[in-house]
């Protein structure tokens, strides 16, 4: 173990998934800079990522990752996280690293990348139960539209083929 461990993470990227087809887990990447003594860490260290809601104290979302010999490399290292389907929409996320069992202070936030950016306001659980505008669906298609000040519809459909078609269509069993 590293007792001297004095480190300090400096940059934070997290890398999510190109579109929301393509993604088949909640896995992203996330990749920074270790110090240990001042200098540039090189090796393989012990490593757990926890999240929180807060900045300080708090409780914990999601379970612990951990990774055993995690490489380092001129103090770069990168990893693969996985909290499994959690809201990130309006609610802001501190990421707490341990290494060698040296808790890193200060915890860092979790950003949006210019493709998450664009997904603000929709939500897919673990049974790929979607929400828009709402982080517990009700359905398997929830919508929910607050936007009090436009009065626009929740869901709007248009069809556009010189083909019969609906914009919108659905059935229901119930009489």
């Amino acid at each position: 173990m590293k007792s001297t461990l004095l480190a300090a993470v400096l940059c934070v990227a997290t890398v999510c998934s190109v579109s929301v087809q393509a993604q088949t887990d909640t896995t992203y990447t996330y990749q920074s800079e270790l110090n240990e003594s001042g200098n540039a860490a090189d090796g393989l260290y012990n490593m757990e990522f926890k999240l929180f809601y807060a900045l300080a104290g708090g409780s914990q979302v999601g379970s612990t990752v951990t990774i055993a010999a995690q490489a380092v490399s001129d103090g770069v290292f990168s990893s693969q996280l996985n909290f499994g389907a959690q809201d990130f929409g309006n609610t802001a996320h501190w990421l707490e690293i341990v290494v060698d069992g040296t808790t890193l202070s200060p915890r860092q936030a979790i950003t949006a990348t210019p493709y998450s950016i664009q997904t603000r306001g929709l939500f897919v659980d673990g049974n790929y139960t979607v929400g828009i505008g709402t982080s517990m669906p009700l359905a398997e298609f929830h919508v929910v539209s607050d936007d009090l000040s436009l009065g626009l519809d929740a869901i709007w459909g248009e069809h556009r083929s010189i083909f019969t078609g609906y914009g919108v269509r659905g059935t229901s069993e119930t009489p």
